[in-house]
């Protein structure tokens, strides 16, 4: 899945016999002790501001959804009608995955204009979004592979979205 923000991100299947699709939701997030069907419903009001937020882009005009300064190409300015575009496709390429409202999807992303493509993308798809890395969704410096590893095994992930710059980590 293409999102084509700021950078190439690709989705990753973490379907492996060590990433069990099963009933403990990542602990990061805020429905952390419940069972992954009480995560999906936790998750509902989550969904709604995802439909919220693409409803709002859909009257907003060209005007600037997200501003990503952080690049060392310099600014890049995502439209609403971009941005709307974007998490839709992106939405139903992770459906066309076969995801379930029970299911986890892992956030490693390199800029926040992907980060926020990548959670609504997830949400507006039904399933779960689970930030990795650093509690902005951002890795931190020297973030290790055996830590993202361990964090999408205890989140029991099913996909990694991830930044072309960050899949060497994944």
């Amino acid at each position: 899945v293409e999102l084509g923000v700021r950078t190439a991100v690709s989705v990753a299947t973490a379907a492996r016999a060590d990433v069990p699709r099963g009933d403990a939701a990542c602990p990061d997030a805020p429905h952390a002790d419940a069972p992954r069907a009480d995560a999906a419903r936790a998750d509902a009001p989550q969904r709604a501001m995802t439909e919220r937020i693409l409803a709002l882009a859909d009257r907003a005009g060209y005007g600037a959804a997200l501003i990503d300064a952080a690049g060392a190409a310099g600014t890049a300015v995502t439209t609403w009608p971009q941005f709307a575009d974007t998490v839709r496709a992106a939405a139903r390429g992770l459906s066309r995955r076969g995801l379930l409202d029970t299911d986890t999807v892992g956030v490693l992303v390199a800029d926040a204009a992907s980060h926020a493509v990548a959670i609504h993308a997830i949400r507006a798809a039904g399933a779960i979004a689970a930030p990795i890395g650093a509690a902005a969704g951002l890795p931190a410096a020297g973030t290790a592979a055996a830590d993202i590893a361990a964090q999408l095994k205890q989140c029991r992930a099913r996909l990694l979205i991830t930044s072309a710059a960050l899949a060497e980590l994944a």
